[in-house]
Parts: C-alpha cells; sequence; structure tokens
C-alpha cells in the first residue's frame, strides 16, 4: 500500500503516494534543509524501459525529469524530457532494485552527479518553462537548457533538454556520453569533469592561446622513422611525438620565432653544362 502519511501541500505528497515503503529500498519523502551548493544527480534506470532520471536540487527537494534517450553534447541533440513528480534530496544518492509490482521496478544507477548553477532566478524560469544552468559534474559540464513544449490539455509535461553551444560542446558523432561512459560514478567515480581537464591541462603545460607540446613517447623498440612510426603506433602513442623528433621541433619554433637566420636568398648553384668535356675535374654540387 502506497504511503499516505505525506500532508497535501507537502511537494513531496505525490512521490510518498506512489510509493510502498515497507517494499521499496527507496528513501522516504522527506524535505531537506537549504544547502550552499545545489546538487544534481542523472540516474540510468532499467524500468519497464531503459531512461535516465535527471534532477535539479531546488527549495529542498530534487525538481525531476525522465529524459528516455539520455543526455548529449550536441547542441543539435534535443532529447525529450518528461517531468515528473519532485523526489527527495536523499533519492540523489540512491542506487539499488526496486521490486517487481512496485512504482518504477527495476534497477536505478547513479549515473552522474555533481552541482549546478542557475542562469537567473531558476523559479521563474520553471515557471515560464524556460530554464537555463550550467553543470558541474563527472560526466556533464557546460551550459544546458530546459524548454517546456507541453500544450493545453497534455497528459504529461515534456520538455527539451540540450546542450548550449560553448567549449564543451561536441558533435554526437564524435562524442556520445552515454555510449562512451555507461558506468555508475558510485562504484566508478571519474572526479568533477572541470577538475579532470585543469589537472590534464596542468600536466601538458597548456596555456590559453598557446600551443602546447606534446609529451616525448619513449622510443620505439626497432630504429624506423618519426613518421612511420607515428603511423604505425596504436592509438594511445599516436597523442604524443618520438624522441628523434626533439631537434626538428626546436629548430622550427625558432625559426617560427626569430625568422630564418638570414633575409637574403641564397644564390642557386648551376648544373654543369652538358657540353663539358669528359675528363673534366669539376664536380656537380648536386
Amino acid at each position: 500500500m502506497a504511503d499516505r502519511t505525506a500532508s497535501p501541500g507537502d511537494p513531496l505528497s505525490r512521490y510518498s503516494a506512489k510509493r510502498n515503503f515497507a517494499r521499496t529500498p527507496e528513501p522516504r519523502g522527506v524535505r531537506a534543509r537549504k544547502a550552499k551548493a545545489l546538487a544534481f544527480v542523472m540516474q540510468k534506470h532499467w524500468a519497464s524501459r531503459l531512461h535516465y532520471d535527471f534532477r535539479l536540487e531546488l527549495d529542498g527537494v530534487l525538481v525531476s525529469w525522465a529524459v528516455p534517450k539520455g543526455p548529449s553534447f550536441d547542441p543539435q541533440e534535443k532529447r525529450m524530457a518528461i517531468h515528473v513528480e519532485d523526489h527527495p534530496v536523499s533519492y540523489g544518492s540512491f542506487e539499488g532494485t526496486i521490486p517487481p509490482r512496485q512504482y518504477g521496478a527495476g534497477t536505478v544507477i547513479v549515473w552522474d552527479r555533481g552541482t549546478w548553477e542557475p542562469v537567473g532566478d531558476p523559479r521563474e524560469g520553471l515557471a515560464k518553462g524556460k530554464l537555463l544552468f550550467n553543470l558541474h559534474g563527472e560526466k556533464l559540464a557546460g551550459l544546458w537548457e530546459l524548454v517546456r513544449i507541453a500544450k493545453p490539455g497534455d497528459k504529461q509535461e515534456p520538455w527539451f533538454l540540450f546542450k548550449k553551444r560553448d567549449a564543451w560542446a561536441r558533435p554526437l558523432a564524435d562524442y556520445d556520453v552515454i555510449v562512451a561512459l555507461p558506468d555508475s560514478v558510485v562504484k566508478k567515480p571519474l572526479g568533477r569533469l572541470g577538475n579532470v581537464r585543469r589537472a590534464a591541462a596542468s600536466r601538458l603545460s597548456i596555456r590559453p592561446g598557446v600551443r602546447s607540446r606534446l609529451p616525448i613517447c619513449p622510443a620505439p623498440s626497432k630504429p624506423t622513422s618519426p613518421r612511420h612510426w607515428r603511423r604505425s603506433s596504436p592509438p594511445w602513442r599516436r597523442a604524443c611525438r618520438p624522441a628523434e623528433s626533439r631537434v626538428a621541433l626546436a629548430s622550427s619554433r625558432a625559426t617560427a620565432m626569430t625568422g630564418p637566420p638570414s633575409s637574403k636568398p641564397s644564390p642557386r648553384r648551376s648544373r654543369p653544362s652538358a657540353s663539358r668535356p669528359r675528363g673534366s675535374t669539376a664536380r656537380s654540387s648536386y
């Protein structure tokens, strides 16, 4: 039997009414206190159909959407997101299996988690049906938007979730985040995505507007040309440069910074004349 203890004015009353907490391991509907940083979570849910539950913390609850196809970093990919009942903040850490014959029966994992920052007033954005926000997660980052597309009389409240154009945006053909990173961040934590990028940039000495040098790879086991070695190496080694190219790279950088040693073109030596008599001691420069 569903829980009936929640008051009608409670934003979690719909959540509690749909669940029997004597059978489901899901947390009870208790409103949380205001937090300094607003949390977000994206949960992967194998219910009757696989989908992703996107949740944003606001006013002590998780405002929630069911996203059938999951998120995409491609701004052209507008993913359907059905607005569902608010969930308790404690649901953001829930992983487990909801028993059969219970609401939402199936396995749930925490696919991504982190914090979010609304652009403008989030309550006004929700009321008007246009919510702009930044995500700081382990898999998702950058500027995103939710836009309501529901029409009067619709049984459900559909929205669109999509990536805005920024430094994090990538075409779907180049990167599909739900295929590339399918696992739980609880069992396989990745670290905050922005921190990982900054750490990688620091290791490679990347600076804004400056082209960084590739790290030096260990020398190949067999002597070969740098070009052939780069082409025949596995993909993870193609991202670095062979040690043999250090002199050439330093020379080309010096030339690019200071210019050629002399601005005067060197005189071109002529080929020996075809009429030169046999036995001549003159030698060609070629």
